[in-house]
């Protein structure tokens, strides 16, 4: 019997600006699964973090601010993950046959370079169309809002979570939302909330209490926040 093929993820981050944790969990736990890791930014060019989110801080790194010192940028994984994004893929030339899933990292700079890219939408179609896992982290999950299926909403009879308005209220009031990506364009909760036809009163009351909140709709995989990247990418990866 010949050896059984590795398996490809195809992970996209904003160039604008990404949250470490979004990026460092799946990478880590995508790897420990042995599947190869292939990033893709936008245009092809290096991504920026989001310098609140690499500030190491105890405790309220649970919950999604900041980072802990054994993942932190300066640590060993930390500085082989950003080897590779240094020579990221360029989105315009991915496609979905070449790779078993996508999963797509959020951040605030996702609301201004991925949301509405167009080439971003054209291989979730594709992944979606070959029933293959589609994965989206936090802000992230507003790319599905503006998209279309054989004439109507992507969304139009999905079930989907992402970064929920009241955290949106909360990180701004308390300004943990960079400078860099204000005044922000939309509001991922208010866009799903929109687009999204089967949202429950139980889901959005689950992303405002869990951070670790995920759902599962098929083979569509979106989680709350930062803190969901781990089990995000373990949904995926498990996902058949």
């Amino acid at each position: 019997m010949g050896e059984m093929k590795e398996k490809k993820v195809l992970l996209v981050v904003s160039e604008r600006g990404y949250t470490w944790d979004e990026v460092i969990y799946p990478y880590l736990e995508f790897q420990k699964r042995h599947w190869q890791v292939v990033f893709a930014t936008p245009t092809g060019g290096i991504p920026n973090v989001d310098p609140l989110s690499v500030e190491v801080r105890l405790f309220w790194n649970l919950f999604g601010f900041g980072t802990s010192k054994k993942v932190a940028p300066n640590s060993e994984k930390g500085k082989e993950m950003l080897a590779i994004l240094r020579k990221p893929l360029d989105l315009r030339k991915a496609r979905a046959a070449d790779y078993d899933a996508i999963f797509v990292a959020g951040g605030h700079g996702a609301l201004f370079d991925l949301n509405k890219n167009i080439d971003l939408h054209r291989l979730i179609l594709e992944f979606d169309n070959a029933r293959k896992p589609v994965g989206l982290l936090c802000h992230a999950s507003s790319v599905l809002a503006f998209m279309q299926k054989d004439g109507k909403p992507y969304l139009h009879d999905r079930r989907i979570t992402g970064f929920p308005t009241a955290w949106e209220h909360f990180v701004l009031k308390t300004g943990r939302v960079y400078k860099d990506f204000l005044p922000m364009p939309i509001w991922t909760g208010r866009e799903i909330d929109k687009a999204a036809t089967r949202r429950s009163w139980f889901d959005r009351i689950m992303e405002v209490l869990n951070p670790w909140y995920t759902i599962q709709d098929k083979n569509l995989i979106t989680g709350v926040g930062p803190k969901t990247g781990s089990r995000l990418a373990r949904i995926v990866a498990e996902y058949n």
